[in-house]
């Protein structure tokens, strides 16, 4: 499966995306004010000799509705603790993926779009062993 997908997946799975929120794949919507994202930019070189893991990253992008701060930082702090460290332990956590291990790149980047709501992001980047 593809990263986005592995993701989706995941995070649909641990409930990040129970109504009213919803998930998307790479694409945001205008009309949505509830809403995760999770898109994919260049990872890093592999980490071994023989490529044997892979280093994807990618950015989770969570949007709430006008000037709802709160809203938004909940969520985020919520898919957070879902993807950081999150690795194939069998316990729900990119179980069955071969994900080594999930980091995130430090804390939320918070902004307002031009309807006033709040949008949080924060990069990861992602140890995949090659299947």
């Amino acid at each position: 499966m593809a990263l986005l997908d592995d993701l989706f997946d995941y995070l649909t799975f641990k409930g990040a995306g129970d109504p009213p929120w919803r998930i998307s794949k790479s694409f945001q919507d205008d009309d949505s004010d509830l809403l995760i994202t999770v898109c994919e930019y260049p990872g890093a070189p592999a980490d071994t000799l023989g490529r044997e893991n892979e280093r994807p990253k990618f950015q989770v992008y969570v949007r709430a509705s006008r000037l709802d701060y709160a809203t938004a930082r909940a969520k985020w702090d919520q898919v957070y603790g879902y993807l950081q460290d999150a690795q194939d332990d069998g316990a729900g956590h990119l179980t069955g993926y071969a994900y080594i291990q999930s980091l995130a790149g430090g804390s939320p980047f918070p902004r307002q779009d031009d309807k006033g709501r709040w949008c949080l992001s924060t990069n990861f980047q992602v140890c995949k062993a090659r299947a």
